[in-house]
């Protein structure tokens, strides 16, 4: 059964090594060795990742935390504030982010096995850097986890919380290449890279949370992909032939913002006499 002063004990021997991001071989040796000591296969994977195995029966568990804390993280001092509640002394953090996850996952395996009962397979992974971008995971070696399911004992709130999922996003930078055509001659065997790039955004996963694009959107986003080259709902109206009735109907242009400068008055070509001539130099005829 779960014990309270072994695992508040636990915590406290965590707490007392500092492993601050980018510094975690000390306590990446520390759980490597409890885990050993309660019979687990454990190891670390190429990125200082510990990796542990329970053997039971049934669909293998994932059991996971982090055991790099934020700084100020070094030398910390842990003092008791009530029965029931451990602060740092002031100077620095306490480490329970997330050296308090390392704290349960070691006491729910040593219960499993001293309660000596019928249990799922228990897979550990408590990963380095997550402080600093998830380092850890991102380079984990995912060929010695098999579980499907996992527990991630890294959250604010009461113990009986449970979040069952959480934001997260991919970064990725996409260049698109589309093809160049002569707009005059062969304008159909252009390919624009912006159609291109259209299609990539509109076709991407949207979450559940996000509002759908109004429905104009996306039809107008799917006919300007059918052309090869780019046009626009407007465009595409305007090219259509005329009734009787618009024929002869020409649009009102919109009036400029300001007035256009105008063109300087034309000087007058200055024959071999200097007499002002109304003809024009050659090249303007």
């Amino acid at each position: 059964m779960i014990t309270r002063d072994r695992v508040v004990q636990t915590f406290l021997d965590l707490v007392a090594i500092d492993s601050p991001s980018g510094d975690e071989d000390r306590i990446a040796a520390e759980l490597e060795r409890r885990l050993r000591a309660l019979g687990l296969q454990a190891a670390q994977d190429a990125a200082g990742n510990v990796l542990a195995r329970l053997e039971g029966a049934g669909e293998p568990l994932l059991l996971s935390a982090h055991m790099d804390t934020v700084e100020p993280g070094r030398g910390i001092k842990p003092r008791w504030d009530g029965p029931d509640i451990i602060r740092s002394d002031g100077t620095t953090i306490l480490g329970a982010d997330n050296k308090a996850g390392c704290a349960v996952i070691l006491e729910v395996l040593q219960s499993l096995i001293e309660d000596g009962g019928s249990h799922r397979p228990v897979e550990v992974a408590i990963s380095r850097g997550e402080e600093v971008g998830l380092v850890g995971a991102a380079n984990m070696d995912y060929s010695r986890i098999s579980a499907r399911v996992a527990i991630v004992i890294d959250s604010g709130g009461p113990p009986s919380s449970i979040q069952g999922q959480a934001p997260y996003h991919y970064t990725c930078d996409i260049e698109v290449h589309g093809r160049s055509a002569h707009a005059g001659l062969e304008p159909e065997k252009g390919i624009p890279a912006i159609t291109i790039a259209a299609e990539i955004v509109a076709g991407l996963p949207r979450a559940a949370s996000t509002a759908k694009p109004p429905a104009t959107s996306a039809s107008s986003a799917a006919a300007s992909s059918a052309t090869p080259f780019p046009t626009t709902a407007s465009s595409r109206q305007s090219s259509a032939p005329w009734s009787k009735k618009s024929r002869n109907h020409r649009p009102q242009r919109a009036p400029p913002s300001r007035p256009r400068p105008r063109a300087p008055p034309r000087r007058p070509h200055r024959g071999p006499a200097g007499h002002g001539l109304s003809r024009l130099p050659a090249r303007t005829r």
